[in-house]
């Protein structure tokens, strides 16, 4: 069993994007630590700032429905392992948002999802490692 842990951003909105999570203008930076301190940066939360210390030192991030939503682009995937982000669990993600990052990532990385499961033999809350959706 993997464990993910250290401190939790909450992300309290539906609908993050890709745009918000690395915004557009970025994606001609040359490496992936050149991405690095734009994280979040045209995320649009009320008291919420990219540059504070809660954002710099989170290593997990929590949101709400529909996360990753948006453009498919491996440099939010890269944004988040350069900042030291090890899960992003969401009550729902994007269709594309597993595909987009799986290609983005390592095998062996530390991603982790939410899934929900309306079985009632299953328990409510799944944390499924991404690496482990590779090999299926």
């Amino acid at each position: 069993m993997k464990t993910f842990g250290g401190p939790v951003l909450f992300l309290d909105r539906s609908d993050i994007n890709t745009d918000e999570i690395i915004p557009a203008k970025y994606l001609t930076e040359i490496t992936k630590e050149d991405l690095k301190p734009y994280i979040l940066e045209d995320l649009k939360l009320p008291g919420f700032d990219p540059k504070s210390p809660q954002t710099k030192n989170a290593r997990v991030i929590i949101s709400r429905a529909n996360f990753g939503c948006g453009s498919s682009r491996e440099h939010a995937p890269w944004v988040f392992e350069v900042n030291g982000i090890t899960a992003v669990i969401a009550a729902t993600r994007s269709r594309s948002v597993i595909s987009t990052w799986l290609s983005a990532r390592p095998p062996r990385s530390p991603w982790a999802t939410i899934r929900t499961s309306t079985s009632q033999a299953a328990s409510p809350i799944e944390v499924v490692c991404l690496s482990r959706v590779l090999a299926r």
